[in-house]
């Protein structure tokens, strides 16, 4: 059974044009990153082999993060200076904007003006990636995922809100970007329709059903 989310309410998220205002987002189209900078998230990888090649193809692109170094975890891996040595190098300052940790309605208000969200994991020994939550949350917010499949976040992706992609492939993954921002493949209202699929309500009964037959199997093993 996998975890359950909000579906927020579309009517009340705050306008594309508005949350760029505030954060001074010129980009004409945004890519999103949601998440601490781990290296199993893949961020300065995908920044290095990915952004350039999509840029070039659509200029007006940009990258926006949401997220910091962890200051806390399991594992030291840490990659926030890796991520900005990749964007000094390669002169992409004024292609990358860093939003930091924000609350949930500032998420939720990322989510919801992003074209497309990347999800660009990357295999570390040891610290494996989850179910793909930020990729039904963004789903709820009528915004596609484009992901390597590695981790948990196979489960959380189908065709109705995104695109997997074979681990490691940053020339698909770049394709698959510039298609999902060109429109070419999930819409809004398929994605919403996918993170239905995740509420809570459904999680609660997916649950209850779960613990249902335990209960027959115990009350069986008892007689």
């Amino acid at each position: 059974i996998n975890p359950g989310t909000s579906l927020p309410d579309l009517d009340n998220i705050e306008s594309r044009e508005s949350f760029c205002q505030r954060h001074a987002i010129p980009f004409e189209k945004i890519i999103l990153f949601v998440g601490r900078m781990t290296r199993r998230k893949g961020l300065s990888a995908f920044i290095t082999h990915s952004l350039p090649d999509i840029l070039k193809a659509m200029p007006g692109t940009g990258l926006v993060v949401v997220g910091d170094n962890p200051n806390q975890g399991l594992t030291n891996h840490g990659e926030q200076e890796q991520v900005l040595e990749a964007v000094k190098s390669l002169e992409l300052q004024n292609h990358v904007q860093f939003l930091g940790a924000v609350d949930d309605q500032n998420l939720i208000a990322a989510y919801a003006a992003a074209d497309v969200q990347v999800f660009p994991l990357v295999d570390v020994p040891g610290d494996v990636e989850g179910f793909g939550m930020v990729a039904i949350e963004a789903a709820a917010c009528g915004t596609p995922t484009v992901a390597f499949a590695a981790g948990g976040v196979s489960d959380a992706i189908s065709a109705d809100n995104g695109i997997l992609v074979p681990a490691g492939d940053y020339q698909r993954l770049s394709q698959s970007l510039l298609a999902t921002i060109s429109g070419q493949f999930p819409g809004g209202e398929d994605c919403i329709n996918h993170a239905k699929r995740f509420s809570w309500a459904r999680f609660n009964k997916q649950l209850k059903a779960a613990l249902a037959l335990v209960d027959s199997a115990q009350a069986l093993g008892s007689k």
